[in-house]
């Protein structure tokens, strides 16, 4: 994207920064249930670039998934989400969860009562056209994105990239939950960090302004 200072409705700015379950905030900002429909899920090994993110060994099985989330009486995607897992770092019951039915990940630590946090890792404007496509938007329509950690025992347990449009989802949202527009609307340049170089590989994100060094 040439222009990073893409507007953010006050719902879009908790959907990037918050740390908390997603699906949750979700459900409190739709008035709805959410859902999970998972488009992809098998196990990979991780390359070198997978391996120093996760910190694990190269070759080390990773299951990738790949799910949208949406409200149940809706197809509408709201968030086109990604995730790596370390499978060795999983408990068995969490890994049938994860690999065999469509539970938010949030979802399952709090079923499992696995104590964790979440910490973001960047946040930025990412093009890609299969996603626009994905979400029924034009291709020239900023695609929000975050990726984040969530940390168990001081490792990362999954890895995360959660992407939406930022004028679809603005409109979903403010119809559903809050028709007030809000008076003073951040940017995302403003907001935006980038601590680690690592790209997730289908997408093309642009630089953003720097917030913490």
């Amino acid at each position: 994207m040439k222009d990073p200072n893409v507007p953010l409705s006050k719902w879009q700015s908790l959907l990037l920064m918050t740390d908390g379950s997603v699906t949750t905030l979700l459900e409190v900002l739709t008035g709805k249930p959410v859902v999970v429909k998972t488009l992809l899920q098998q196990v990979v090994r991780a390359d070198t670039e997978r391996a120093a993110a996760l910190d694990v060994e190269e070759g080390d099985n990773i299951n990738y998934r790949v799910v949208v989330l949406k409200n149940d009486d809706d197809d509408r995607p709201l968030i086109y989400a990604e995730s790596y897992t370390p499978i060795a770092r999983v408990q068995k019951e969490f890994r049938h969860d994860l690999m065999k039915a469509d539970i938010p990940i949030g979802r399952i630590l709090t079923q499992r009562r696995i104590e964790s946090r979440r910490e973001i890792i960047r946040v930025d404007t990412t093009s890609n056209d299969e996603l626009s496509d994905l979400f029924g938007v034009p291709h020239n329509v900023p695609l929000l994105s975050r990726t984040y950690d969530i940390i168990c025992h001081g490792m990362v347990l999954i890895r995360i990239t959660e992407t939406f449009p930022q004028r679809v989802l603005h409109r979903q949202l403010w119809r559903i939950s809050d028709r007030r527009r809000p008076r003073a609307r951040p940017k995302l340049g403003i907001l935006s960090w980038n601590r680690s170089p690592e790209r997730v590989p289908v997408m093309r994100s642009s630089p953003l302004v720097t917030a913490f060094s």
